[in-house]
């Protein structure tokens, strides 16, 4: 049973997430923040303690995980383990989505 499926047949335990933007797959794109609609997701897959928000995909480099177009929902968190795909800001306002690899003080960011 997919998700939507279960959002359609359960409506009690459905939040709807802010879509905030979009997120660069490819060079880096200035991060505005305006709400630009809402998606259901089912409040038991998320933690109530933790800020939630979904962005748009902009471009092909992550194709693999996130083609062009489609959403990505994101928890806002400070810190990121190795190997994780993460939306990170570059140089403290351009966003993009990748995977991290992290090798001591060097963080690298990887298409997929």
């Amino acid at each position: 049973v997919s998700i939507y499926e279960t959002i359609q047949n359960d409506q009690s335990n459905i939040i709807y997430i802010p879509i905030i933007g979009s997120v660069a797959a490819g060079t880096p794109i200035l991060a505005e923040e305006n709400i630009e609609g809402y998606l259901p997701m089912l409040s038991t897959f998320l933690n109530k303690r933790k800020k939630y928000f979904y962005l748009t995909v902009k471009g092909t480099s992550m194709n693999l995980e996130f083609p062009d177009g489609s959403y990505v929902l994101v928890e806002e968190t400070p810190y990121v383990e190795n190997g994780q795909i993460a939306v990170v800001k570059v140089n403290g306002y351009d966003a993009t989505v990748k995977k991290i690899s992290k090798s001591g003080s060097i963080i690298t960011l990887i298409p997929l």
